[in-house]
């Protein structure tokens, strides 16, 4: 029989909420029903089909009585909730056998069965980023690249590759990107390492939650094996992430500056564009960019209602004797113009068919294709 106690922390309610909406995430897999299992290292791992968490909890954080157990015990679901459900302070007596679980608190004693015992819960790979090709990078940088380049992951499962985020390191540079045929969206940091992969939209919500708590690196590369993704945040949590399969095109030639470039205020065009989105119908997403030396008038003529305002600008290569033209989403120019996160954005074009590049001081760029304009 292995027996643990320890006192339920706040910090550890928080972690197994987390790990909880790993499961949650992969549920309809059915191969590894909802469990955590505690080793002797300190460590707590949740698995499910596609991820594996673990969280490095100290003694003094937990409180722990005595040390861990030689062998691993198996948190079942009901223990999980158990523990959620239970205030801070709490202490719990916990003992295993087999694949029963009791658990013993404010005097009263529960059992529940469980049809994993902890010899059969999946092999958590032991990872060392000093002996592979990871890059460690501040954890701030991976945190926003999320927070802005998760909106150009595709919705459209049809091409799956094009749902998730592409990290890759290459040349002295870490790219983290998402892009779905119609917009780009890349942040990049100077790094060592070399390795791509594109992890899963579920994936990046997880990682998202991992690191809203994280104070500095993060070590991201791929295990051994090379059929997992791995980032090592702190030094304490630690993600394991299935990879999707399939080749995401170059974007470094749709990031090649033009000689036309449109310098504009961030907040006087997210004005202008909201009030579009605020009178524009989900089918009528159009909106036209016409661009003088001077300014820029945003135009949208839908069957129920009509906007035209203009914001001042600073041009390179557009005057009143040959304006551009040029119709947008609506919808896609905002995202991208939030993404970039500056006072001031710049967007540089070609003409009214290639591709926008738009772009501020941040780590964060974004391309946007144009919509075609009927002429009448």
């Amino acid at each position: 029989m292995k027996k643990m106690s320890f006192t339920i922390t706040t910090t550890l309610k928080d972690k197994l909420a987390l790990m909880s909406k790993i499961y949650m995430s992969n549920r309809k897999s059915g191969i590894y029903p909802m469990a955590v299992m505690a080793d002797r290292k300190g460590f707590f791992h949740c698995c499910s089909i596609a991820d594996t968490l673990s969280y490095k909890l100290g003694s003094d954080e937990l409180g722990m009585i005595p040390e861990l157990p030689d062998e691993a015990i198996i948190f079942p679901d009901g223990v999980v909730r158990l523990i959620l459900s239970m205030p801070a302070g709490t202490t719990l007596d916990i003992e295993s056998e087999g694949n029963c679980v009791s658990v013993k608190t404010r005097g009263k004693k529960s059992s529940c069965k469980f049809n994993v015992e902890s010899k059969d819960f999946p092999t958590i790979e032991e990872i060392n980023p000093t002996e592979l090709n990871f890059a460690m990078i501040e954890s701030s940088f991976i945190r926003t690249a999320l927070e802005n380049c998760a909106f150009a992951m595709s919705t459209n499962n049809s091409k799956p590759i094009f749902t998730g985020l592409n990290f890759v390191c290459k040349n002295g540079m870490l790219e983290a990107y998402a892009i779905d045929g119609f917009k780009i969206a890349r942040s990049r940091i100077k790094s060592e390492g070399e390795f791509s992969f594109t992890i899963t939209k579920d994936a990046v919500s997880i990682l998202m939650s991992c690191l809203k708590s994280a104070n500095s690196k993060i070590n991201i590369g791929i295990n051994k094996s090379g059929n997992k993704a791995v980032f090592i945040v702190d030094n304490q949590t630690v993600l394991r992430t299935s990879l999707l399969t399939g080749t995401l095109m170059e974007v470094d030639n749709f990031f090649v500056e033009h000689e036309k470039s449109v310098k504009v205020d961030t907040a006087l065009l997210l004005g202008v564009l909201k009030q579009i989105t605020t009178v524009a119908t989900k089918d009528e997403v159009l909106v036209v960019m016409t661009i003088s030396d001077d300014n820029m008038s945003l135009s949208y003529n839908g069957k129920t209602a009509t906007y035209v305002d203009t914001v001042p600008i600073e041009t390179q290569g557009i005057t009143s004797e040959s304006p551009e033209r040029i119709g947008i989403n609506v919808g896609y120019l905002t995202d991208c113009v939030k993404a970039v996160n500056d006072d001031n954005v710049s967007l540089s074009i070609k003409n009214a068919l290639n591709p926008i590049i738009i772009k501020g001081k941040t780590e964060t760029e974004t391309v946007l294709v144009p919509m075609r304009i009927a002429e009448k």
